[in-house]
């Protein structure tokens, strides 16, 4: 390359990042560069520093444990922040097992340690044969729209706000400005492994397209781009699908999908899990639609995820966040007064609110209930009515059935999980001899879901 070559490269480098900040943030926001010590990050980090007196400029390297050169990286970031007068935040990982951890794993434990940053932004240096790379590898996996999808030059995934400033430039111009600049960094032994098959596109796959076609990183990127543009238009209608099918109970008509075939049932899950931050195959995305499609044939279809589920009951879908299992001796105490009393472990809060027609009489029930879980058997008199099971008044109440597990039981006369009587079952039913006259005022009880 030669010297003004170079120097245009310098230039492209520079004003790339410079316009893409320039485009996303305001004059003295603070910027972190995603430091790992190699190359590409550390000539980010030689040309953020150009321009520190528009946006603060602060680091951040993740120490992910894999490789034994690890403490070593750590070291030279350390090293490399300190001469820049450069605040270095460096976050450290376990890997899942002796063997290291996936790409995949890694990746999600950069995405923890850069939500924990106070910076307006992340910068990563991810550039145009990155960007082919990854096209192709997953193109090669099998993914679909939205796995092959490009890197944007702006994302928040998992909320961090990072940007890109080099998709559209090539490897060869930031190795040219790093000699160019004299600049120093490490080298990931593992990268020229060619066992990996994400290091075997690079080294040999993509340098032999490139010798048939010129082009090839170019077309790629350009590929990802459109199919990026295409994924954000089947998230829109996935969006707009979920709008049309909703009740007024927060389902969604399984009939209405149904009238929409098996792939918008696809394209509306992945949209669902992804907002979700859930785990998920194609596999398991395709049993699931095939089964909405059938809903009629069951009477209450489950599916799992990592921490939903989503539930067919009655002809309509459910999204509902899993909870751990709670003791069946689950117990604890309510004071009885108006106001809110948050129960993570249930999934909600119980609310007591002041109602001016009948409710709970707080001088008959005195001042602390005891809040326990379902046991099955239960019966409960409300007011004007004759004794019933607690199992029909959910039923009547239209409970869904995943929650009746999980819906406090107010005991009054109670000492944690002794005796004591059933006063109410938190928005569903009070007992009749510890309620106030229809004249009088009381409290309402009732659950609130998150």
């Amino acid at each position: 390359m030669t010297e003004k070559s170079t120097q245009t490269a310098m230039a492209r480098l520079v004003t790339a990042y410079e316009n893409t900040l320039a485009a996303h943030l305001p004059p003295g926001a603070t910027v972190c560069i995603a430091l790992s010590g190699g190359m590409d990050s550390s000539v980010l980090l030689h040309v953020a520093l150009q321009r520190r007196q528009q946006w603060r400029v602060t680091a951040c390297h993740v120490n992910h444990g894999i490789s034994r050169r690890a403490p070593q990286w750590e070291e030279f970031c350390r090293h490399l922040c300190a001469e820049a007068e450069v605040p270095l935040t460096v976050k450290c990982a376990t890997p899942p097992s002796a063997n290291g951890g996936s790409e995949e794993w890694a990746r999600a434990m950069r995405l923890q340690a850069f939500a924990q940053l106070s910076a307006d932004a992340v910068i990563a240096a991810h550039h145009a044969n990155d960007q082919a790379e990854t096209v192709l590898f997953r193109l090669l996996r099998g993914s679909g729209v939205h796995g092959i999808a490009a890197m944007d030059t702006r994302a928040t995934p998992a909320g961090v706000d990072i940007l890109r400033p080099w998709l559209n430039i090539e490897r060869c111009l930031i190795a040219a400005y790093a000699m160019e600049q004299r600049l120093h960094w490490v080298e990931d032994e593992d990268n020229s492994n060619l066992s990996r098959r994400r290091n075997f596109l690079r080294w040999r796959g993509l340098p032999m397209l490139t010798q048939g076609f010129e082009d090839c990183n170019a077309m790629l990127a350009a590929a990802g781009r459109r199919m990026r543009e295409g994924s954000e238009l089947l998230l829109q209608l996935a969006e707009q699908d979920e709008q049309a099918a909703r009740q007024t109970d927060g389902g969604l008509q399984a009939a209405y999908f149904c009238s929409l075939g098996e792939a918008r049932i696809r394209n509306w899950l992945y949209r669902s899990l992804v907002l979700r931050r859930q785990r998920f195959s194609e596999r398991l995305i395709s049993e699931a639609a095939r089964q909405i499609m059938n809903h009629q044939q069951a009477k209450h279809t489950c599916f799992y995820f990592k921490e939903f589920s989503l539930r067919c009951w009655r002809g309509a879908l459910y999204w509902q966040q899993e909870l751990p299992p709670l003791p069946a001796d689950f117990s604890c105490p309510i004071t009885v007064a108006a106001g809110t009393t948050e129960l993570p472990a249930l999934g909600g809060r119980l609310v007591l609110a002041p109602t001016l027609r009948g409710g709970l009489a707080p001088d008959k029930i005195g001042a602390v209930l005891q809040l326990r879980l379902r046991q099955g058997g239960e019966r409960l008199t409300p007011p004007g009515r004759h004794t019933r099971s607690v199992a029909n008044l959910l039923q009547e109440a239209a409970i869904f059935p995943w929650r009746r597990q999980q819906l406090p039981f107010l005991f009054a006369g109670a000492s944690g999980v002794s005796a004591g009587k059933l006063a109410a079952v938190a928005g569903v039913a009070l007992a009749a001899e510890f309620c106030n006259t229809p004249e009088h005022p009381g409290l309402s009880c009732h659950f609130e879901w998150d």
